[in-house]
C-alpha cells in the first residue's frame, strides 16, 4: 500500500522529477505498482468528501436475533463454587464498552508502552484477554517464524527447496554470460543483480561497465531512505538489514510500464535454456506468493512462455502483444505495473486505495477509507485459490468489521460502542499484521429435600475470552495454510530444523515446527471455548474435526489463558509503524501507528427474556445444592490498542522501532504523540 513510482534506481532525472507529482501502488513500504482493478462503486465518503466517516450502522435489535435451541448445546460452568450446567443455545449475550470504574478512572486515555505496565495498573481487578491480546501472542510469533523463513530461504538451511543466494547469483552469472555475447538487455539485469548481491554482502567479479551500473544503481537506491531503509523485524540482524535491503532493490529497480520488458525478457530467454535455475527461480517467487499474497508485477518466469525461444528480431512483436494483452502496462500513474525480479505482494487494500487514487479520489484517512469499503462490501475479504497468509490474516479480521455476517451473531447484541470497539481492534491488527509483512503484510448425589436450603448465586456470562470463535477459527485455518504451504515450498525437515528468531537476536527454545503446530492447536482450542461460552456450536469442518483432537486444542487453550499475563510474547512492546503513503506531491510520507495500549471496560449481560438454560450439577457443593438468585451482568477489563496515523517529512527515513518508542516512551496521551510523530 506504498504509493511510491516516483523514484526507480534507474531512471534518468528528468522522468524522476516528471513521476514526482504522481502517486505510486505498492505494498506499505515496497515500491512497486499495478493496474487499476474495478469493483462495485464505493462510497461517497471513501471517494470524494473532504473527511472520510465510517457511517454509523443502525443499533442492533434484540427482536432480531433468533438463536434456535439445541439440548445437546450443554457446558458446566462455575460461579461461586457452584457448578451449573447451561444451556446458552437460545441465549443472547449483549456486549457493550462502560465507562471505567470510579476506582480506576485515572487510567482512562491513558497510554501505556506494554500490556505488561497496564496490567501492572490494574493490579488484581479481572481482565478478559482481548483479541489484542491474543494477537500479542501471535504477532512475535508471526515475525520470528518470517525472520527465520528468510534466513532459512537465503542460503537453502535445513534442507530447504529454496536458495535465494544462490539463486540470485547464478542469474548474475547468466547474465553477465550474455552480456559477454553482446546482448545490451542483459545489462540493465546484470546490473541489477550485480547491485543486489553488493548489498547482500558479496563482493562479485564483474567487467567494468556492469560495475559502474551497478554502483549507480546502488547508490540511487541508497539515496531512496523510504524504500532502502530496513524496518520492523528486518532490524533483529545485520543479515536480516542484508536481506532487506537486497530484496527492495530487486523489487523497485526496473521502471514500471512497458520499460522493464527487455531486460525482463533477457532473463527470461536466459531461464529457456536452464531448466534447473528456472525452477529455483520459481521457488523464491512461489514462497513469497504463499508467504504474504501473490505479486502483481510481472516476474521473467512468467514472461519466459512468450518470449523464453524468441530472437532478438521478434521481441518488438513479443513486446507489443503482450503490453496489448495487458494493457495496464501503458496506464498513467498510479494504475500502472510492470517488471521486477522479485515482485512485491498484492493486498485487497493496495487495489481499493489504487482505484480510488486513479479515480481522483484521495480518502483523508486510509484507515476509515478501507473500513468503509469492507462494510459496504466494495472490498471482498474472502481469500481465493491463489491468496497467501496474508489474505487469510485479513480474512479472520473482516469478522470484527461484519460481525452480522458471523455464526455468533446470533449469540451476541452489540451495542454502537462495543462495534466501536470492534473497528479499533481491526485497525490495532491490520498495522501489526501489515508490519510483519512490510518487505512483502462431577460426585455423590444429595437430595434437595435432605439438604439445607438452597443456595442462591447469581449468573452471568462466564466470558473466558473476547467471544470472537470465527475470529479464532479463521486464523487457525490460516495458519494451517501457512503450515502446508511452508512443508511444500521449503520442504519437510526445514521447519523441524529451525528456531524462531526473537526480535532480541536470540532463538526460542521449541523448533518451528512444533511451535506452528502450537498456535494452530491453541486458535482452534480458542475457537472451541469462545463458541462454547456464547451456546453455539463449533465449526469445525470434518477434515478438520478427523486431523484435530479438539479435546487436546481445548487443553491448550485453557492452559494459555491460565498463564497469558506471564506469555512473554503478550507482554513484547506492541508498539510499530508502517509507511502507507509516499505524497511526493505534499512532500511527506503518511504513516500508520500503534502507539501503545488502553484500559477499557466491557458489559456483558443476558437481555430479559433471552437468559440460558440453567440446572445445577448434582453435588455442586456438598450438603447443598445451587440455584439462579438473579442473571447480573459480567464486567471485566480489557487491554486495547491505541493506533494513529501521521505525517513526516518525504525526506526522512520510516521510522524503526527503537526509534519510535524513543519518541513515545515520555509521552502517554494521543495528542503528545501524534505530536512527538509530526515533529520529526
Amino acid at each position: 500500500m506504498t504509493f511510491d513510482r516516483g523514484m526507480r534506481v534507474d531512471a534518468p532525472a528528468a522522468m524522476v522529477e516528471q513521476r514526482r507529482v504522481g502517486y505510486c501502488c505498492g505494498l506499505f513500504a515496497l515500491a512497486c505498482c499495478v493496474a487499476c482493478e474495478t469493483g462495485p462503486a464505493l462510497p461517497l465518503d471513501v471517494l470524494g468528501a473532504a473527511e472520510t466517516v465510517i457511517e454509523a450502522k443502525e443499533v442492533e435489535r434484540l427482536s432480531d436475533k433468533r438463536p434456535t435451541f439445541d439440548p445437546a448445546l450443554t457446558i458446566v460452568e462455575e460461579f461461586e463454587g457452584c457448578q451449573m450446567r447451561l444451556n446458552k443455545s437460545a441465549s443472547v449475550t449483549r456486549l457493550t464498552v462502560k465507562e471505567l470504574d470510579p476506582g480506576a478512572a485515572n487510567l482512562k486515555d491513558h497510554i501505556f508502552p506494554t500490556r505488561g505496565a497496564a496490567l501492572m495498573a490494574l493490579g488484581s481487578r479481572t481482565v478478559l484477554p482481548s483479541m489484542e491480546v491474543v494477537n500479542g501472542a501471535l504477532k512475535p510469533f508471526n515475525d520470528g517464524l518470517y525472520a527465520s523463513i528468510e534466513l532459512i530461504a537465503e542460503h537453502g538451511a535445513n534442507g530447504s527447496l529454496v536458495d535465494k543466494r544462490a539463486t540470485f547469483d547464478a542469474l548474475l552469472a547468466a547474465m553477465l554470460q550474455r552480456v559477454a555475447r553482446g546482448d545490451a538487455d542483459a545489462a540493465t539485469a546484470a546490473g541489477h543483480f550485480a547491485a543486489a548481491a553488493m548489498l547482500a554482502g558479496a563482493t562479485p567479479v564483474l567487467p567494468a561497465t556492469i560495475a559502474a551500473a551497478a554502483t549507480e544503481a546502488r547508490e540511487a537506491f541508497d539515496r531512496d531512505v523510504f524504500s532502502s531503509t530496513p524496518i520492523g523485524f528486518y532490524t533483529w540482524s545485520d543479515e536480516l538489514s542484508r536481506i532487506f535491503r537486497r530484496d527492495r532493490l530487486l523489487q523497485t529497480a526496473l521502471m514500471p510500464g512497458r520499460e522493464g520488458f527487455r531486460p525482463a525478457a533477457a532473463v527470461s530467454r536466459a531461464l529457456a535454456s536452464d531448466a534447473e535455475l528456472t525452477a529455483r527461480y520459481r521457488n523464491v517467487l512461489e514462497l513469497y506468493r504463499g508467504l504474504t499474497n501473490p505479486s502483481y508485477d510481472f516476474d521473467p518466469v512468467l514472461l519466459a512462455a512468450s518470449t523464453g525461444s524468441l530472437a532478438d528480431a521478434e521481441l518488438s512483436t513479443a513486446e507489443n502483444a503482450f503490453a496489448q494483452a495487458h494493457r495496464e502496462l501503458d496506464a498513467p500513474p498510479p494504475c500502472q505495473t510492470g517488471f521486477s525480479w522479485l515482485p512485491a505482494s498484492d493486498s485487497p487494500e493496495r487495489k481499493l486505495l489504487a482505484s480510488q487514487l486513479c479515480a481522483g479520489g484521495h480518502p483523508s484517512n486510509l484507515l476509515d477509507a478501507l473500513i468503509a469499503a469492507i462494510q459496504s462490501g466494495a472490498v471482498n475479504l474472502t481469500p481465493t485459490a491463489t491468496s497467501g497468509w496474508y489474505d487469510w490474516q485479513l480474512y479472520a479480521l473482516e469478522t470484527l468489521l461484519l460481525p452480522d455476517r458471523a455464526s455468533e451473531n446470533q449469540h451476541l447484541l452489540l451495542t454502537q460502542k462495543y462495534r466501536d470497539k470492534l473497528i479499533e481492534t481491526f485497525k490495532s491488527l491490520l498495522i501489526q499484521t501489515r508490519e510483519t509483512h512490510v518487505k512483502q503484510l462431577g460426585t455423590v448425589t444429595v437430595p434437595v429435600s435432605f439438604t439445607v436450603p438452597p443456595r442462591e448465586i447469581d449468573v452471568y456470562p462466564l466470558l473466558v475470552v473476547e467471544p470472537f470463535p470465527t475470529f479464532y477459527l479463521r486464523t487457525a485455518r490460516g495458519y494451517a495454510f501457512l503450515r502446508n504451504l511452508l512443508a511444500a515450498a521449503l520442504g519437510p525437515s526445514a521447519l523441524a530444523q529451525a528456531s524462531r528468531l526473537l526480535e532480541d537476536g536470540s532463538e526460542a527454545p521449541l523448533p518451528l515446527a512444533e511451535e506452528l503446530q502450537g498456535k494452530v492447536e491453541l486458535l482452534y482450542g480458542l475457537h472451541l471455548l469462545a463458541a462454547g461460552s456464547i451456546g453455539m456450536g463449533d465449526e469445525l469442518s470434518a477434515d478438520e474435526r478427523a486431523s484435530l483432537d479438539p479435546a487436546a486444542a481445548e487443553r491448550a487453550a485453557r492452559a494459555w489463558l491460565a498463564g497469558w499475563r506471564e506469555d512473554r510474547d503478550v507482554l513484547a512492546d506492541p508498539r510499530v509503524a508502517v509507511p502507507v503513503v509516499r505524497d511526493t506531491e505534499a512532500r511527506v510520507n503518511r504513516n500508520l501507528a500503534v502507539v501503545g495500549v488502553k484500559v477499557i471496560a466491557i458489559s456483558a449481560s443476558f437481555p430479559q427474556g433471552y437468559e440460558p438454560e440453567v440446572t445445577p450439577e448434582p453435588s455442586a457443593v456438598f450438603g447443598a445444592v445451587c440455584k439462579v438468585r438473579h442473571f447480573v451482568p459480567f464486567e471485566p477489563y480489557m487491554l486495547v490498542e491505541q493506533t494513529l496515523e501521521f505525517e513526516r517529512d518525504e525526506r526522512l527515513p520510516p521510522l524503526t522501532r527503537d526509534a519510535l518508542r524513543a519518541l513515545l516512551d515520555d509521552q502517554h496521551s494521543f495528542e503528545g504523540m501524534r505530536a512527538a510523530l509530526e515533529a520529526q
